[in-house]
């Protein structure tokens, strides 16, 4: 699952529009609770057709744009559960993802699971 999250974001930014490489940090690992980062820039697309509330790329697309996203893993997964993780990104001119760059990491390394949820 977590490859098929991290292509479908790689996705959004066609090989050929990048305006910056893209960067893959880090690896998802549940008992340490490390997280995967992805970062890319260049012309965005939009969200691929994967899942419910997605629509299907658009042909069109908007340069000068850039993606900061990760997948945390979850708490360790107990007998009999599946194990599961967040995703999280964000897209936006370049300028402004730029300048969210500290605080998503910050929130990223601050990402914490336990048995309690509110929905």
């Amino acid at each position: 699952y977590v490859e098929e999250g991290v292509r479908s974001w790689e996705l959004e930014f066609p090989k050929a529009s990048r305006t910056s490489p893209l960067r893959r940090s880090g690896a998802v690992d549940v008992e340490a609770g490390t997280s995967l980062s992805l970062q890319v820039a260049g012309a965005w697309r939009g969200p691929t057709a994967r899942g419910a509330g997605f629509s299907d790329r658009s042909e069109s697309s908007q340069a000068g744009f850039a993606m900061l996203a990760a997948i945390v893993p979850a708490r360790p997964a107990g007998e009999g559960e599946k194990q599961y993780g967040f995703g999280v990104h964000v897209v936006g001119p370049e300028a402004a993802i730029a300048a969210a760059a500290d605080s998503f990491a910050a929130f990223v390394r601050s990402a914490q699971t336990n048995d309690r949820f509110v929905y």
